[in-house]
């Protein structure tokens, strides 16, 4: 077996107190190691330490004699060889933290645990929050490689947490360099009577799962609502996808908005320089009412598509003239089916509505509604129950055309409703469907349909309404 030259000590154990022990410790050579001999246990166990450092790789014997019992008998020597190693100079490490590094969602009251590579003494852990804040705590010592720090009080939640170790000596004598990470805190259960979010979304958005939009400053917007009637504001957070960490990790941005009655739409919008073209990011919100905070929704995708800048363009004759009466596939959003997309988008009732935008044919559509009742003149909040109001579905579908070469015909389609089209117009569509009114406290239900053409300048050539709850208008120029 070989030892350490830096932390040899010799020991002899006697079958009984002896007294005037000697201890002989010999090179290779002969040379005697200078040193002293000290009894403890009642004189039963006898230690030498060393007066110098060993020599490395390095065969020692060692000589216990003249050892004397209480009768005067003096012991018969005795001997026995070892050798020393290289000197260990490699300090401990970290093997292992609970929490993990940048681990989320920790439950507030978990105590910490720091693993080592080797047994260790004097280590200590310290923990402090995002202020630079130390925490209180105990700190155990749960076994020779392991160590515990249990906080007196649970973590604040949605915190982002420091904790570091330091002071850690192996047997050897090296002390480790100090080793930290962090974690973040999870939200702590919400009572019964929290807040609650429903329909948010984010605008605007590109595509119809709502996970793509075109700014750098969207806006989130979302219905809370509160058990006990109580206003409530809207707490977003925004951070980077942890699929993508070459991107970066952890929170980007987190923003509150003003506080809206109970059933009220809540919105905010993401500050300038937070966001990066290209990004891909998650967010999240929650409600918050009288300082009780509600459950966080489930993260939601968002990734950051802007634009590039238009390129200028110029006006070339057409090689190859297309005749008019040419197939060609609109992929035309119809009325109904702009409906029906946005009642399966997840995003059926939010104030700014469901769109769809195509090369040639765009569909917008959402519930609009208006009402009355009395307001605070201080907070501008609903005094009473809204007693009398209306609101109805309403769907606009535009489409637009392909020309052909010489700008007199379109692409695939002759005329609308008997009139010849030309590339620049603009045929729109609408529809009010659904009408709900409110009527002293008692909803009246509508089984009637609006139907609706717009005018404008320039002139409308106006077509014939299509069969059902809409209209249908042309714009040209």
């Amino acid at each position: 077996m070989q030892i350490d030259p830096r932390r040899v000590n010799m020991t002899a154990t006697f079958s009984e107190s002896v007294t005037d022990v000697q201890f002989t410790v010999k090179d290779p050579s002969g040379a005697e190691v200078p040193g002293g001999a000290a009894g403890d246990n009642g004189n039963k166990l006898w230690t030498f330490t060393p007066g110098r450092q060993l020599d490395p790789e390095t065969v020692y014997t060692v000589t216990v004699h003249e050892g004397k019992d209480l009768g005067g008998n003096v012991m018969s020597p005795y001997s026995w060889s070892f050798t020393t190693s290289q000197p260990d100079t490699t300090p401990p490490t970290v093997t292992g933290t609970v929490p993990a590094a940048n681990a989320t969602d920790v439950e507030p009251g978990t105590p910490l645990r720091v693993t080592f590579s080797e047994p260790v003494s004097n280590a200590t852990v310290s923990v402090k929050d995002a202020a630079g804040s130390a925490v209180a705590g105990t700190q155990t010592v749960e076994s020779a490689t392991a160590l515990v720090f249990a906080p007196t009080q649970p973590l604040t939640e949605e915190t982002v947490f420091t904790a570091e170790v330091s002071r850690a000596t192996d047997e050897a004598g090296n002390v480790m360099a100090a080793s930290s990470w962090t974690f973040t805190t999870a939200a702590l259960q919400p009572p019964e009577n929290s807040p609650s979010v429903e329909y948010e979304y984010v605008s605007p958005t590109t595509d119809e799962a709502g996970e793509v939009t075109s700014s750098l400053t969207p806006a989130f917007e979302a219905r809370v609502s509160d058990p006990d009637g109580r206003a409530s504001t809207l707490t977003v957070q925004v951070e980077h996808d942890p699929s993508v960490p070459a991107q970066g990790s952890g929170l980007i941005w987190s923003g509150t908005s003003v506080s809206v009655p109970s059933n009220g739409w809540a919105y905010l919008s993401i500050p300038a320089g937070k966001l990066a073209k290209g990004w891909k990011t998650r967010w999240r919100a929650r409600a918050t009412a009288d300082g009780v905070n509600g459950a966080w929704t489930a993260w939601h995708m968002l990734t950051v598509t802007v634009p590039s800048p238009a390129v200028a363009r110029t006006n070339a004759q057409a090689q190859d003239p297309l005749p008019t009466d040419r197939p060609f596939n609109y992929e035309r959003m119809t009325i109904s089916a702009c409906r029906q997309a946005r009642l399966q988008s997840g995003r059926s009732y939010h104030a700014f509505g469901w769109a769809v935008v195509k090369p040639y044919t765009a569909c917008y559509s959402r519930w609009k509604g208006w009402a009355t009742y009395k307001t605070d003149l201080y907070t501008n909040l609903p005094k009473e129950p809204i007693k009398n109001g209306v609101m109805m579905e309403t769907v606009v579908v535009m489409n637009t055309y392909l020309g052909n070469a010489d700008g007199n015909g379109v692409i695939g389609i002759g005329n609308v409703g008997g009139q010849a089209l030309r590339p620049r117009d603009i045929s729109v569509t609408t529809s009010i469907e659904n009408i709900r009114q409110m009527r002293d406290g008692v909803e009246v239900t509508q089984a009637t349909t609006s139907r609706s053409s717009s005018t404008s300048t320039p002139p409308v050539r106006t077509v014939p309404p299509a069969t059902g709850s809409s209209a249908n208008a042309v714009w040209t120029d």
